[in-house]
């Protein structure tokens, strides 16, 4: 089947590819409700607003978090209503592959993909992040030495491994980049007294290691004052932080890679991890794995956008879609 629309709903920001579409579009994956309301009344940007600045009788929730569908019903009315605002450049076919988590139980892709054919869309279909993000790397997942992907997502941290056309493992911890951010906020409020916006925890996370960090003014807001300032920022605090999340980033390859049979630990020394997800733009996050964990180790380019990527390579390949898709039909199929 040939697939028009690639949803990547993997990471707290979706990113949607479609054919004929050059370049990832991108919104927040936030959607505000009235208290008592089914449908949103608010999408993306708009309805991140609202939950920086929380207003009464409503709520900012996702559709997904960490890969894991918690809502299908507003999945597929997210795929419906972006492809319905791109139908004026006339695609005939609505058939949509939708990016998750490998984790997702038999039960659970033949729902969300039932729901969303319920929206009116022709077809639709599940395929794995990691694989998604091991081809927008330019990997291949039918290799035969072992690949190893380490994706470092907002709400949750995968590794994975693809041998032969297979998965042969998948593992998930179940936070990720994103809790980082708070941490940070909650140690600047302590030790520096001021508070500190998500944009600003952020820029403080991936910089955390660079030299240049320290002599940054940033804005702040001291509650003392009642007043918005530019301050230098000590990065020993945001550097405490994220080498704790590495730590335990670290600690949990460790437990996932333990029992490798020998051909895959083979091809895991040789080949070491591949680094994806938002995580991997922390300033070096690449070799520090590698040293820790003794492998070679390298983030790919722009690796918040690697599953979309790969979803895109998936849209213009029917015949690897093929191996690595379930479709709606496949999937009312299974036992």
């Amino acid at each position: 089947m040939q697939w028009n629309y690639g949803f990547d709903f993997g990471t707290d920001t979706l990113r949607m590819v479609s054919v004929g579409r050059k370049g990832i579009y991108s919104e927040p994956q936030c959607a505000a409700l009235r208290e008592g309301d089914e449908i949103p009344f608010a999408w993306g940007d708009k309805a991140f607003e609202l939950l920086a600045r929380p207003v009464p009788g409503v709520k900012v929730v996702r559709a997904v978090s960490g890969g894991i569908p918690e809502d299908a019903g507003l999945l597929a009315s997210w795929v419906k209503r972006i492809i319905s605002a791109g139908e004026k450049r006339v695609l005939v076919r609505r058939h949509a592959l939708v990016c998750v988590s490998p984790d997702l139980s038999r039960s659970m892709v033949r729902t969300l993909l039932g729901t969303i054919v319920a929206q009116g869309i022709d077809a639709a279909g599940v395929v794995g992040i990691d694989a998604c993000a091991l081809l927008g790397a330019d990997l291949e997942t039918d290799m035969r030495e072992g690949q190893f992907l380490l994706d470092i997502g907002a709400s949750a941290v995968t590794l994975s491994a693809f041998a032969g056309g297979r998965r042969g493992l998948f593992f998930r911890l179940p936070f990720g980049i994103g809790d980082l951010e708070e941490r940070i906020i909650y140690e600047i409020r302590q030790k520096e007294g001021v508070i500190i916006s998500s944009s600003v925890a952020r820029v403080l996370k991936h910089g955390a290691f660079s030299p240049e960090l320290g002599k940054m003014a940033l804005p702040v807001f001291d509650p003392a004052k009642l007043l918005p300032e530019q301050r230098r920022l000590d990065p020993g605090y945001a550097r405490d932080c994220v080498k704790t999340f590495i730590g335990e980033v670290i600690a949990f390859c460790r437990r996932s890679l333990q029992d490798l049979s020998p051909q895959l630990a083979e091809d895991y020394l040789r080949n070491g991890l591949l680094i994806t997800g938002g995580g991997a733009n922390i300033d070096g996050i690449a070799e520090g794995f590698s040293a820790a964990l003794g492998v070679p180790a390298a983030s790919a380019a722009e690796p918040e956008n690697a599953a979309a990527r790969g979803l895109k390579r998936l849209l213009e390949d029917e015949e690897k879609a093929s191996t690595l898709v379930i479709s709606a039909r496949e999937a009312e199929e299974q036992p």
